[in-house]
């Protein structure tokens, strides 16, 4: 079995809107659709620590999926998301993920690929 680690980070344009949990919530649904990965358990938390000009909105989320994890975290004060995807399915297209990231948040965004250390 071959297991497929991708961990990469989206870097946006500031907008307080993105980084609301409904917002980002919708996405990860979207992703999971994109990837046809069938999702067992979602789960998603609010950090309530303010973050200086944004207020509190540092949110994470992980999707257990039939075949590993799909994880998230929000920086907004870094206008950032980090993202890591494992599965033992089929293997995630890094291109399908920049264009949907480019339609559904932001043309201005790009990922930022952080290679596995194993």
């Amino acid at each position: 079995m071959n297991v497929h680690s991708l961990n990469f980070y989206i870097y946006l344009p500031l907008s307080k809107r993105t980084y609301e949990i409904n917002n980002i919530e919708q996405f990860f649904d979207g992703m999971v659709d994109l990837l046809d990965l069938e999702v067992m358990h979602k789960c998603r938390g609010v950090f309530d620590s303010p973050i200086e000009g944004y207020g509190t909105i540092a949110h994470s989320g992980i999707y257990l999926l039939t075949t590993s994890h799909l994880a998230w975290h929000t920086y907004p004060e870094d206008r950032r998301i980090h993202v890591s995807l494992s599965t033992c399915g089929k293997k995630p297209n890094l291109i399908h993920i920049q264009k949907y990231i480019e339609k559904n948040l932001s043309e201005m965004a790009f990922i930022e690929h952080i290679p596995c250390l194993s």
